[in-house]
């Protein structure tokens, strides 16, 4: 997910996509796993997949001017 998050970063977001459905097959329930597919929602202007990838409610997310709500962030 590392690499997701990566190229996702780098704008590659079809490239992402190929690490993503790895990480679905190990584990579909991560919350990184959502967090970089509603990251890519949101930079494909499909917010409602966003809100719904993170399963927050849709009053709840607004998109800061600080970046998204919950960012993965890595160390």
């Amino acid at each position: 997910m590392s690499a997701a998050q990566a190229l996702v970063s780098l704008g590659q977001l079809e490239a992402a996509r190929g690490f993503l459905d790895k990480a679905k097959e190990i584990n579909g329930n991560n919350y990184r796993l959502h967090t970089i597919l509603a990251q890519i929602a949101e930079a494909e202007d499909r917010f409602q997949d966003a809100i719904q990838s993170t399963r927050l409610p849709s009053a709840t997310y607004r998109k800061l001017s600080g970046g998204p709500l919950y960012p993965v962030q890595l160390r």
